[in-house]
């Protein structure tokens, strides 16, 4: 009965201690496999936005022409009456006669699209760490973010009852595109102080991301036009086809300076700012840049 005794006690101060919070022991970096969750922002460099100002793709991956652009042969073409048997459903939308000849609107190439850029995106990811010592891990990260690209165009309203080069206004309108981006990171993280519960790290490693064009698309007034697709009544009169979408994986590396902060025996948080150096490897000529992400982690030891 006393040996039972002793072991109940032994036992209850064995769990106490693992949750005691004034137990130094219960603060301190363990070695071992950390999985956890990062969540935080993202800005990306504006370099490949112009991918979104409606010019698209052909299906070699060429930038295609003005009048073989994307948001060309939907105004003009699909949408502007232009394969003979459609209505100017352009015309409709911006309040002119859809059956005027001329017609009563213009988009030129002077009208596109050139001022593109990247809205702040959210990063998600699951992170993972195999700590060697309390100073020293080898990371493995996947993130993920997706992206808006903004921007506008313009196109020419002519004046009722007056000649084709006289116009009413020059309307502006919104372009739209998406984006996502999934990256792997392979790295080391190191301590560079050595107190207790709180220390200053820094990490860097490999970046590989993979990046899909998702949309593309403009509104005019109440008409919304994806520019993904492309349908031509007269050669496929009963068919949808699909434009190329750029989709590749590119190469780059990552740092990142951050805050450690071990929570318990087996949490670990960490606040880190993140630029990354990659090539986001669509479009046309696509080079290395720099990308920026801060965002907040949290480990749990298995």
């Amino acid at each position: 009965m006393l040996l039972l005794l002793l072991c109940n006690i032994q036992t209850f101060a064995q769990y106490e201690s693992e949750d005691d919070p004034n137990d130094p022991a219960n603060f301190k970096r363990q070695s071992g496999f950390y999985m956890g969750a990062f969540m935080g922002g993202y800005i990306p460099n504006k370099y490949t936005a112009n991918n979104y100002n409606g010019y698209g793709f052909d299906l070699a991956g060429n930038k295609n022409y003005f009048a073989n652009s994307w948001i060309y042969q939907k105004i003009y073409n699909q949408y502007g009456g232009g394969y003979g048997s459609q209505p100017d459903l352009i015309a409709t939308a911006l309040g002119v006669d859809p059956g005027a000849n001329p017609k009563e609107w213009t988009f030129v190439e002077s009208d596109m699209p050139n001022h593109m850029k990247y809205q702040f995106g959210f990063l998600l990811g699951i992170n993972t760490q195999y700590l060697l010592n309390k100073n020293n891990g080898i990371m493995l990260n996947v993130n993920f973010v997706k992206l808006n690209v903004t921007g506008s165009f313009t196109m020419e309203r002519n004046k009722k009852n007056s000649p084709p080069a006289s116009y009413d206004s020059l309307l502006t309108f919104g372009i739209v595109g998406g984006e996502q981006r999934l990256f792997i990171q392979l790295g080391y993280q190191r301590m560079i102080t050595n107190n207790q519960k709180t220390n200053l790290f820094v990490e860097g490693g490999l970046n590989i991301n993979s990046t899909q064009f998702q949309k593309n698309e403009i509104a005019i007034n109440s008409l919304t036009i994806d520019l993904v697709t492309n349908f031509n009544q007269i050669a496929y009169p009963s068919s949808t086809y699909y434009i190329r979408k750029p989709s590749k994986t590119g190469i780059g590396a990552f740092a990142g300076l951050g805050l450690d902060l071990v929570i318990g025996k087996r949490v670990i948080s960490q606040i880190v700012y993140q630029p990354t150096y990659d090539k986001i490897n669509i479009g046309i000529d696509p080079k290395l840049k720099l990308q920026h992400a801060a965002g907040l982690r949290v480990y749990y030891r298995l």
